[in-house]
């Protein structure tokens, strides 16, 4: 599920930025409410991934980004 993220496009390899802002320690990480936000219902340019991610995946790549 880290590939969702991390693809070239959209947030860059290892999340280091991309199309999309870099993930890898970025603020919204310690704000969990809001990435939960973002990612379930989009912000911006970025597209909501509600109904393409289980909330297991999107809780395996918060934990994922944690580790970057």
């Amino acid at each position: 599920s880290s590939d969702v993220c991390s693809s070239d496009l959209c947030h860059g390899t290892g999340a280091t930025g991309g199309f999309g802002p870099k993930l890898a320690k970025n603020p919204i990480l310690k704000h969990e409410d809001l990435f939960w936000e973002t990612v379930l219902h989009g912000r911006g340019p970025m597209p909501a991934w509600g109904a393409a991610l289980s909330h297991q995946d999107i809780a395996d790549i918060h934990a994922w980004l944690l580790t970057k």
